[in-house]
């Protein structure tokens, strides 16, 4: 199997697309495609472990070079409004 890559950076993601006419024939039980896919995705965990977005890619020989930017940061959590020392409860009953 050979398959020919051209890596590219979408949105902060190296995306790899198939050159036309690459083998994209199944592998010892890899559907076609899959080999792709899986590369693509392991990359872009990678970077999102380490809190990067891609800004370039670059081929060398035997060699694949991805510029980075430390990515921004964003809460998924919503911060807790702050909260009053004093109720709004109106007092008791006596």
């Amino acid at each position: 199997m050979m398959v020919t890559l051209i890596p590219t950076v979408v949105d902060g993601r190296v995306a790899l697309t198939p050159v036309d006419g690459s083998d994209g024939a199944p592998w010892f039980g890899i559907p076609a495609g899959a080999f792709e896919a899986g590369l693509e995705a392991g990359i872009n965990r990678a970077l999102e472990a380490g809190r990067l977005t891609a800004t370039g890619v670059e081929l060398g020989d035997g060699t694949l070079t991805i510029a980075v930017v430390p990515s921004r940061t964003v809460s998924r959590t919503p911060t807790p409004a702050p909260r009053s020392a004093t109720t709004d409860r109106a007092p008791a009953a006596s």
